[in-house]
């Protein structure tokens, strides 16, 4: 028995993609995993996911959530069940390998200041990189995944590669600094959760790193396919309690002043670009930030009460971008949380 096989467990989460996640499991048991390093979550589906994978794979540990978790404490329930010093951490519409899962645990080993390790993602439908890691822009705080759109045959690093945030869909987390840091925010629900959780992991010091070439087939997007509106919503709101969470003082400043000038570009711009849908969510996402004004402020003392690192360090991760220099960012992020 290797030893990377008494190190990890990988964690598989569900919403109502019953075949997708047949499929997931199945891939992982035929590259090697180990069915005893299995562990699959069932978010409360209501398409008979949990029960397909009580009959098709009984030997997986199972766990049914009595609802709805969302991501983030879905994720979250998976490293509590943990016994491992490593997770990795997928999502029902992700496929890896072992080899995936052997590369992604090489790139912790021996760093003791590695917190987050994401790989490459492979979108399904095209054949090219979804992401292989990530930088967030500054002030906005809008993600922009690296080699985006390229092939997925172009060269990897076979190095880590340090990044600002890894892709949510595939990644290992060190289980005893992902509890320090304080796991998922839970009340995100779904979307931007991963871009917090690596903010806040090189607020306290960690690294977040990338390997390239460690590789996961993305079938986006399983769970939220049918409401695009929801996506930018919850991305919207979420990449906001982001920025007021984890920048200092006068770089929040900064970002809100930005977020201002956001709102009325977005107001006048939609008319002319038929983003009508767009500025809805951007409106609803706002008022719901509102509504969780109190939560946000709490979690932004923590963060910054337990910060390691000032923003003059964490920002060099984060490209400046103004607001023209944004529309290849903005158009990155809408085809990610509306296709």
């Amino acid at each position: 028995m290797s030893l990377v096989q008494l190190t990890y467990t990988v964690g598989i989460l569900n919403y109502n993609t019953r075949e997708l996640l047949l499929e997931n499991i199945g891939r992982s048991l035929a590259s090697g995993v180990p069915v005893r390093n299995l562990v699959v979550v069932d978010n409360d589906s209501t398409d008979g996911s949990a029960a397909a994978v009580a009959e098709h794979y009984p030997g997986v540990r199972l766990v049914r959530s009595p609802g709805n978790l969302g991501y983030a404490g879905g994720m979250n329930k998976i490293v509590e069940l943990s016994e491992t010093e490593l997770v990795v951490l997928v999502t029902a519409d992700c496929f890896i390998t072992l080899d995936t899962v052997e590369q992604l645990v090489s790139g912790v080993a021996g760093h003791t200041d590695v917190a987050v390790v994401g790989c490459r993602v492979i979108d399904n439908r095209t054949d090219k990189i979804q992401s292989e890691g990530a930088d967030v822009t500054y002030p906005l705080g809008v993600p922009m995944s690296r080699n985006w759109q390229k092939s997925k045959d172009t060269p990897a690093s076979l190095v880590v590669v340090e990044c600002a945030y890894a892709h949510g869909a595939a990644m290992l987390i060190d289980v005893r600094k992902f509890r320090e840091i304080g796991c998922f925010d839970e009340s995100y629900f779904a979307y931007h959760e991963e871009v917090d959780l690596c903010w806040r992991a090189r607020l306290r010091g960690y690294r977040v790193v990338v390997l390239g070439s460690a590789v996961a087939l993305h079938v986006t997007y399983g769970s939220f396919g049918r409401f695009p509106e929801t996506r930018w919503l919850l991305s919207e709101r979420n990449r906001i309690a982001t920025n007021i969470k984890n920048l200092d003082l006068s770089n929040l400043l900064v970002s809100l002043l930005y977020e201002a000038l956001y709102f009325v570009a977005i107001t006048i711009g939609s008319s002319f670009y038929r983003l009508s849908a767009y500025r809805r969510s951007y409106y609803r996402g706002l008022a719901s930030l509102l509504a969780m004004r109190n939560s946000v402020l709490r979690e932004r003392r923590k963060v910054q009460d337990g910060r390691r690192r000032t923003d003059q360090e964490i920002l060099t991760l984060h490209p400046k971008a103004g607001l023209l220099s944004l529309i290849p960012a903005l158009s990155q992020r809408l085809t990610v949380t509306g296709s």
